[in-house]
């Protein structure tokens, strides 16, 4: 025992609970001259240092933490007036059994924070509610959850910062008044409790927590029966499947919605009978990542019985915009993420980033009926630039046709049977080139290459190539196998038997090889023997080609001899005492 009443740290292997936000707090608020803050202040200067990764020595919260979110004492809640109008299924005044079965749906569909500490204010909850603050404050202090203003519960509006509750890690903790304390204008129980209102009420609140009685089940119509009266049509029966409870999570952050369904009822259906729970809105359904057509039912789009959909509730309406507006819209935003895919600069991403909020802020406005905000997205639309408005091209399934060159139109030539006579040709004769495509001779008569061509070209190469991997995949593996013949000979050597050379690992890949080998000799065989055809074409053509210019020339040669000797004729005929003007061409 010392001065200062210390206690012997403990080992390693069992490290203390986490200590309370508080005493964490007044440590750090200590003064430098006393013994104890000699003592426990460079404790807790170690254990952050030397705990990075927040180890069993060690899980007090970090001072800074700690320093901006102290544990203030516990207020009394305040009064709430009125039940809470944000369950359409639900309209104030709530009964006591509703307001209880909220509570419990309250807590089992938090999907944030900490499991611990939701259960920790649970109790804490019930706590203030019968007025017993010092237990509460013991247990928000023994869990290390920080209350700065002393309000467990959130405020709304700008009052919001004014209470809340945060874990160790600063992840706030939002509590509704109603969920700590009764409202004021509870209404009392419907005596008996077999009113229609009353049934609908406690069906619906069973619904939420995932368990409805038999006896309800039986009065709500749902039973064993396998069909149900349709919406629409005069009386009739329709087949709408397997009946059951689908359970639609709201985007808006509101209760989970559960209608009584078919698998067989369409989307639409469905959709009107939320809307009948959640009020006038607009309901888009989505699962697994889909959006849901309204026009087909939940067995066409792969739902299966017990999953959960989501629903997206638009507020507002988009009347307000235009068709056009609205499609330009859309074009502008799929361009704006289309040049920002490969963005990483922070600075730009914040740029990016803080638009996009801004523009949702214009949108919400604009569909509540804001003029302003319709006016600002108008006038922006306008400014922005054509190519931008313009909609993604769609990929069509249909096979694109191919171009008239790639289509032979006119009767088949032989190759072989050129040169062709100078009658048959459109004009004079060229000399087609014979080049080398990847070691495959090509003779070429005139440009552009035929599509086609190139087509079998890239094929043949494709092809040859494959068989070239294959050869050098077969080489590894006869490699191996012949290692595997060496071990099986070590192996017979060592017992005292003789191995039978029937057989070994490296006939298979090397009777594959050789077939390969076989397939490249003959490919490059077939090739020398095109080559030397064209060959003998291109000589023949070329003969003939030097055989019609030789023709030409004389030709010419012929036709300017002939023009001179008429041109003598007609001077022989003029008298001497006349002058011949030769007029030029």
């Amino acid at each position: 025992m010392g001065c200062c009443n210390s206690t012997p740290s403990p080992s390693s292997d069992d490290g203390p609970p986490n200590p309370p936000a508080s005493q964490a707090v007044r440590r750090q608020n200590l003064p430098h001259d006393s013994s104890r803050a000699a003592i426990n202040q460079p404790a807790l200067t170690i254990s952050g240092a030397t705990s990075p990764r927040g180890s069993s020595l060690s899980h007090a919260p970090p001072a800074s933490s700690a320093a901006a979110r102290p544990n203030a004492p516990l207020r009394a809640p305040s009064p709430v007036p009125a039940s809470p109008g944000h369950v359409p299924s639900r309209p104030p005044p709530w009964t006591r059994e509703v307001l209880e079965t909220e509570r419990v749906a309250f807590f089992d569909t938090r999907v944030t924070g900490r499991e611990e500490v939701w259960g920790a204010l649970k109790v804490v909850c019930e706590l203030l509610r019968r007025g017993e603050l010092a237990e509460a404050q013991g247990i928000v202090d023994a869990v290390g959850i920080s209350c700065p203003t002393g309000r467990v519960a959130s405020g709304r509006g700008r009052d919001r910062v004014k209470g809340g509750v945060y874990d160790e890690r600063g992840e706030v903790y939002d509590l509704p008044a109603w969920v700590i304390l009764d409202p004021e204008d509870i209404a009392d129980e419907v005596a008996g409790g077999d009113s229609g209102e009353e049934k609908e009420a406690v069906a619906g609140a069973g619904a939420v927590d995932g368990a409805v009685d038999d006896d309800e089940k039986d009065e709500d119509g749902a039973g064993d029966l396998g069909t149900q009266r349709s919406d629409k049509g005069k009386g009739r029966e329709e087949d709408v499947g397997e009946i059951f409870k689908l359970r639609a999570r709201r985007s808006d952050r509101g209760t989970d919605v559960v209608v009584q369904v078919g698998t067989k009822e369409k989307v639409s259906v469905i959709v009107r009978r939320i809307l009948e729970q959640i009020g006038p809105k607009r309901v888009r359904l989505a699962y697994l990542g889909h959006v849901m057509q309204e026009g087909k039912t939940l067995e066409e789009q792969g739902f299966k019985v017990g999953n959960v959909v989501n629903a997206y509730v638009f507020e507002g309406d988009e009347k307000h915009l235009t068709k056009r507006n609205r499609d330009d819209l859309k074009n502008i935003v799929r361009h704006r993420f289309k040049q920002s895919e490969y963005l990483h600069s922070y600075r730009r991403l914040k740029v990016a980033f803080e638009a996009g909020y801004e523009a949702v802020d214009r949108l919400d406005a604009a569909i509540a009926g804001d003029r302003g905000s319709v006016e600002f997205i108008e006038g922006l639309v306008a400014k922005a630039p054509a190519k931008v408005k313009e909609p993604k091209p769609r990929p069509s399934n249909v096979r694109e046709i191919r171009p008239a060159a790639a289509i032979s139109v006119k009767p088949k030539i032989d190759l072989f049977e050129r040169p062709l006579p100078l009658e048959k040709l459109c004009g004079r004769r060229h000399v087609p080139v014979l080049f080398s495509a990847g070691s495959i001779p090509v003779l070429r008569f005139g440009k552009p290459q035929p599509p086609a061509l190139s087509g079998f070209l890239k094929h043949r190469i494709r092809q040859r190539q494959q068989r070239w991997n294959r050869r050098h995949a077969l080489s590894d593996q006869i490699g191996f196998a012949e290692h595997e013949d060496r071990w099986d000979d070590i192996v017979a050597g060592q017992i005292g038997q003789r191995r039978h050379r029937e057989s070994s690992w490296s006939d298979g890949p090397r009777q594959a090889r050789k077939e390969v080998d076989a397939k490249l000799r003959e490919e490059g065989r077939k090739n020398v023997e095109m080559a030397e055809k064209m060959q003998a074409v291109v000589d023949r053509e070329q003969a003939l080609f030097e055989k019609e210019t030789e023709e030409r020339r004389q030709q010419r040669w012929r036709e300017r001899v002939s023009s001179r000797q008429v041109d003598d004729v007609r001077d022989a005929d003029v008298p001497h005492n006349v002058v011949v003007v030769k007029q030029q061409p």
